[in-house]
């Protein structure tokens, strides 16, 4: 690895107390420690800054405390605003990185920028409870095709390291809370720049009642008996199931609309329109019009499409 590149990692907190411990441990304990970790504590009232205090004193930790509270996305653009490294990793108060995350992101993130595009590379993760049992862990292949990472459903900005050149395109971070940051992040990585997906799975995402972001909520007894005799993914083809989604990806593409990369755009719109298409009929005909895309893929795209109009209880959070 090229000792003059310098890694940041950039945290936000806000009354993590009861996590933030082993999250820096994590981080500290890395193959590739990183050479700095800035945290922005959104005026926390519990001991987090007694903690960061302690990181500081003994390991280096730099931290700030806002004048105001921010809010989660302009909280991460302070952080990241902050970190003077060339590779920069988003990092969660209350997750695990399992101890190679930033060595293994940090190769494939040199390996991808080749060209000098802007580039991010993001990484498999488990999930975790409270309790640190796992409740899911989802395969998946590695991919740096385009095609593959529009429909990508884990957009986690926990997961992800991107160089400086990426980051000129990414800030500032949305006002609003409809597109959160790490959405934003992502789909910008997909049309200005490099993107890779590790299939690996390389750090414990926990999910509990007091997440900002995905709350991890208790499986319902009908989708629990649905699950046993419907075996069904709905985080396949995401985008296409939700306005929502629809609207974080169009939103981002207005902002960064003169930083398509070549032949990408086309592809990038028609998904996002079938997103925010209601009829069902009309879904399936504008998915049937994408000629990126094999029959094989259309046809279990359409019978997603299908079944998540059944089977709504599958498309909540």
């Amino acid at each position: 690895m090229a000792t003059s590149d310098k890694i940041s990692v950039a945290m936000t907190t806000y009354n993590g107390e009861k996590y933030l411990r082993e999250q820096l441990d994590s981080l500290y304990s890395q193959t590739r420690i990183p050479d700095e970790i800035i945290v922005t504590d959104d005026l926390s009232s519990d001991n987090t800054v007694k903690i960061l205090e302690e990181y500081k004193k003994n390991k280096g930790l730099k931290y700030f405390i806002n004048d105001k509270r921010l809010g989660v996305n302009k909280n991460f653009e302070k952080s990241v605003s902050l970190c003077s490294g060339n590779y920069i990793s988003f990092c969660d108060q209350d997750d695990i990185w399992l101890p190679k995350k930033i060595e293994k992101s940090y190769i494939k993130l040199k390996e991808i920028e080749k060209n000098g595009l802007p580039s991010l590379v993001k990484v498999n993760h488990i999930e975790i409870n409270d309790k640190k049992e796992i409740i899911r862990y989802k395969k998946m292949k590695d991919s740096g095709l385009f095609t593959d990472m529009v429909f990508d459903f884990y957009l986690l900005g926990c997961t992800m390291m991107f160089n400086r050149k990426m980051l000129d395109y990414m800030l500032p971070f949305p006002e609003t809370s409809v597109v959160i940051f790490d959405a934003y992040s992502y789909y910008t990585s997909l049309i200005v720049g490099n993107h890779y997906r590790i299939s690996e799975p390389l750090m414990y995402y926990r999910r509990h009642f007091s997440n900002t972001t995905g709350k991890y909520k208790k499986d319902s007894i009908y989708k629990k008996l649905t699950k046993i005799f419907i075996k069904w993914d709905r985080t396949k083809y995401f985008p296409l199931f939700y306005d929502r989604i629809a609207k974080r990806m169009e939103y981002t593409s207005e902002i960064q609309n003169n930083h398509f990369i070549k032949g990408r755009k086309d592809f990038y719109t028609k998904v996002y329109k079938i997103g925010k298409e209601r009829s069902v009929i009309k879904k399936l005909i504008m998915l049937s019009g994408l000629k990126e895309l094999s029959i094989s893929r259309k046809i279990n795209a359409s019978i997603n499409i299908i079944l998540n109009k059944i089977l709504p209880i599958f498309g909540r959070e």
